[in-house]
């Protein structure tokens, strides 16, 4: 997501804010300071965040805590010290950070909303599960760094169609199965309902190159399923005689099709 300079309504009384650059990420905000340093801040509310600070190769690992209160600032400032040298100006810099971090969020929260709703498929509307830029289906996690979009897979399926084969005493039920990787068809596919939840069909009829990511077997079954919810279901009788059809229909069924 895309940040800027902004000036902010949060400064209190007789306090001067920083101007400071500052980027919208996925997991959090990134601030830039004038000398470089980078201050990643991660959470839902400056009362309870993870900071993180980096000058060129030199790195704060992450401290967490309360951005508004001294303690967790003279703590970053004191590391800073010792790993990135000079601080000037880090102690001002990282106030005005807790001041306009909550209006960042909101923002964050803004441009998130805004995002979802124009790249939002209607069949995975009111789920976790959407389709990456780069293509493939992701979980969107929420946790206290903000959402976390997780990789299921690095290809998107779709059951195109729910073929139920009946030859009078046993159905055997077919899915027709498309996919893609990125803007590349991946070709359509027969997978019995049986092997549909292990998810080996993937690997055995499209390769290794496309594959679902370690762990991930439950949620990309899912996902597929929610993305298939409107595939077409039709029925082929292997058998001739008197049939109940599934609308309620009696039909004779002979070898050229059937008979009201």
């Amino acid at each position: 997501m895309v940040g800027g300079e902004r000036p902010t309504p949060l400064a209190r009384e007789g306090y001067q804010l920083t101007d400071l650059d500052y980027e919208l990420r996925d997991d959090g905000v990134l601030y830039t300071l004038d000398d470089g340093t980078r201050v990643k801040v991660q959470g839902n509310s400056p009362r309870s965040v993870t900071v993180s600070l980096q000058k060129g190769e030199a790195i704060v690992p992450p401290e967490t805590g309360n951005l508004g209160g001294s303690k967790l600032r003279n703590r970053l400032v004191s590391l800073a010290r010792e790993r990135l040298g000079e601080t000037n100006g880090l102690v001002e810099d990282l106030e005005s950070i807790a001041l306009m971090f909550d209006e960042h969020l909101r923002e964050r929260r803004e441009a998130a909303e805004e995002h979802l709703h124009e790249n939002e498929i209607l069949e995975l509307a009111g789920t976790p599960y959407r389709i990456s830029e780069e293509g493939g289906f992701v979980l969107i996690k929420h946790t206290k760094e903000g959402e976390v979009p997780v990789q299921l897979t690095n290809f998107v399926a779709r059951v195109e169609e729910q073929l139920v084969r009946d030859d009078g005493a046993e159905e055997k039920r077919i899915i027709k199965i498309s996919g893609r990787i990125g803007d590349r068809c991946l070709p359509t596919i027969d997978v019995p309902v049986s092997q549909f939840n292990n998810m080996t069909w993937v690997s055995e009829h499209w390769g290794l190159e496309a594959h679902v990511h370690a762990n991930q077997n439950t949620y990309a079954r899912e996902v597929i399923e929610l993305y298939s919810r409107n595939a077409v279901k039709r029925f082929r009788y292997a058998h001739t005689g008197w049939r109940v059809l599934q609308d309620g229909t009696r039909v004779y069924l002979h070898s050229e099709g059937a008979i009201a």
